[in-house]
């Protein structure tokens, strides 16, 4: 793979940029909702101390790796308002396979806009064309099946469920419903 970092990437609505401690505001009013996090593994921030704490773990990783630049996790700009609403990043990198894991979350009063698909979309067209990843994945709760249709609207296959496989905030072990597609297939879109 060809690592480049947390590049900042645009869209016509949004800007993925690495996240800083100016952004502990914005982004400590969409992550604490419970509403966001039901289906996550963390627990909505209960105060502006998380979410700072969250960005000075991800300005650790951008600077840590900045040799080499194997670390993705950008916070998602709405342009409209200049809002960071969420965060979207590669959760975990597999170099044998040439793979990528993706995770997201945002703020609910952007839910069903077509933001997180704009979003994941860019994500996945900055990892093939750019870092020349072969696979993406992503995944969901069962109980959570609008993050399936972000996968989906970005022409991911439904490659199976994991059965009780994941711990979430709210809704105890759940099973993971898994996406992929290859950069094949990315190509030919």
């Amino acid at each position: 793979m060809n690592h480049l970092g947390t590049k900042t990437l645009e869209t016509s609505r949004l800007i993925l940029r690495k996240l800083t401690l100016d952004d502990t505001e914005k982004l400590f009013q969409n992550a604490n909702s419970d509403k966001v996090t039901r289906y996550l593994s963390w627990k909505a921030h209960q105060n502006k101390d998380v979410t700072k704490n969250f960005i000075l773990k991800c300005t650790s990783n951008y600077e840590s790796h900045e040799e080499d630049k194997n670390y993705y996790q950008w916070g998602i700009v709405f342009k409209e308002n200049n809002d960071v609403i969420g965060v979207i990043g590669a959760c975990s990198l597999t170099e044998s396979t040439e793979s990528a894991y993706i995770g997201y979350w945002m703020g609910d009063k952007y839910w069903n806009k077509g933001i997180m698909t704009e979003a994941l979309k860019e994500v996945m067209r900055f990892l093939f064309e750019e870092v020349n990843v072969k696979v993406v994945r992503s995944s969901h709760a069962p109980e959570n099946p609008a993050s399936g249709k972000v996968m989906l609207k970005n022409n991911m296959v439904y490659e199976g469920t994991l059965r009780r496989d994941v711990p979430t905030n709210l809704c105890g072990i759940t099973d993971r419903v898994v996406y992929s597609i290859l950069r094949e297939e990315w190509i030919t879109l």
